[in-house]
C-alpha cells in the first residue's frame, strides 16, 4: 500500500521534475515548485530502492496487484488459522491417547504376567 501511495506521488510530481530540468532558470523553478520537486526525487528514491521499474510504473496496475496480494494473504491467513486450530485439536487427542493408554499399560502388565508360567 504504501509502494502504491508513492508510485501515485511520483507520477503526480513527475511533470513538475520534468519542466525543472527543461526550464531555463533552474533556481527559480525550483523555488516555486520546490515541494512538488522533492516530493518526485522522494518518491522515486524509494521506488527505485525496491525494484520498482519507473519507466513502465502503472499505478492502476500496481494498484491491482495490492489488492491480489491482500486478497492472496486473507485467504492464507484463514488457512492458518484453521490449520492452527486443528492442529490444537488433534494436541488435544494426541493427550487424551497418551492418558488413556498409560492407565491401560498397568492392566495389560498384569495381565501378562499372570500368564506366564512360574518356574
Amino acid at each position: 500500500r504504501e509502494m502504491l501511495k508513492y508510485a501515485k506521488q511520483y507520477q503526480k510530481n513527475k511533470i513538475y521534475d520534468d519542466h525543472y530540468k527543461s526550464s531555463k532558470d533552474p533556481d527559480r523553478y525550483f523555488r516555486k515548485y520546490e515541494s512538488q520537486i522533492i516530493l518526485f526525487a522522494g518518491a522515486e528514491h524509494i521506488l527505485q530502492e525496491n525494484g520498482i521499474d519507473l519507466k513502465h510504473l502503472n499505478s492502476n496496475k500496481l494498484q491491482e496487484q495490492i489488492a491480489d496480494l491482500i486478497s492472496r494473504k486473507e485467504s492464507l491467513n484463514n488457512q492458518y488459522v484453521s490449520f492452527k486450530q486443528e492442529i490444537k485439536e488433534l494436541e488435544l487427542i494426541q493427550q487424551n491417547l497418551s492418558k488413556y493408554l498409560k492407565q491401560d499399560a498397568p492392566k495389560i502388565q498384569r495381565s501378562s504376567h499372570n500368564q506366564l508360567p512360574s518356574l
